[in-house]
């Protein structure tokens, strides 16, 4: 989702991008292309909700009920829950995953998929964090706020979406289709699974921590 802006006097415009190409493989990783409802996201990271295997990524554009496929078209599950609603926490949804597909507690690099062994749910300010996004890569960035309220844009109607840590682009960049994909960091002496991305403008970016993330077990192992 493209931000215009973190001020709620500003609403976000949501753009995704409907045109991308990559090959799909039978582990999912987090930074790998899914498609649902017509558009372009990113896989944010494994792990199980409702008994079930499961995969985290945004909330906007979403349809419970409706289909996940890798960027090739295969489907691999069916959304089964969101957070997204007017006033309320949150930005991500849960799709629970096809026997044909393994969830794994990868996501993706610069140049290597790394393993995540722990969470950081809630991260402060100051904080060092990578994001990765299925269009533009990988970005580091640092947190300067958080329990956030953002205004967003999505089929005409404006929402204001709480509880969202904002954070300025260090280096790389964001764009459309990055929407959903992880937030990671070394800490306590391995990698650290933090949120999903929402927004973003040209300098800094916006994702739901996982502490305000429910019904959700991360993958460590």
């Amino acid at each position: 989702m493209n931000r215009s802006s973190q001020n709620n006097s500003n609403p976000i415009s949501i753009v995704e991008d409907n045109d991308y190409q990559k090959t799909e493989a039978t582990n999912l990783v987090g930074g790998d292309v899914i498609i649902h409802n017509g558009y372009y996201f990113t896989l944010s990271i494994g792990g199980s909700a409702y008994g079930s295997k499961a995969i985290l990524f945004n909330g906007h554009f979403t349809a419970p009920g409706y289909e996940v496929d890798t960027a090739s078209g295969t489907r691999l599950g069916t959304l089964a829950a969101k957070q997204f609603s007017n006033n309320q926490v949150g930005d991500n949804s849960i799709a629970t995953v096809n026997s044909d597909f393994n969830t794994t507690n990868l996501v993706k690099g610069s140049s290597q998929n790394f393993a995540i062994t722990g969470t950081y749910n809630n991260p402060p300010v100051g904080t060092l964090l990578y994001k990765y996004g299925g269009t533009s890569g990988i970005a580091a960035v640092t947190v300067t706020g958080t329990n956030q309220s953002m205004s967003v844009v999505s089929d005409g109607t404006t929402y204001v979406i709480k509880g969202m840590t904002n954070a300025n682009i260090t280096s790389g960049s964001s764009a459309g289709g990055d929407s959903g994909g992880p937030y990671y960091s070394w800490y306590n002496n391995g990698w650290a699974y933090s949120g999903v991305h929402s927004a973003s403008d040209s300098t800094s970016v916006s994702f739901t921590p996982l502490i305000n993330i429910t019904g959700f077990s991360v993958k460590t192992n």
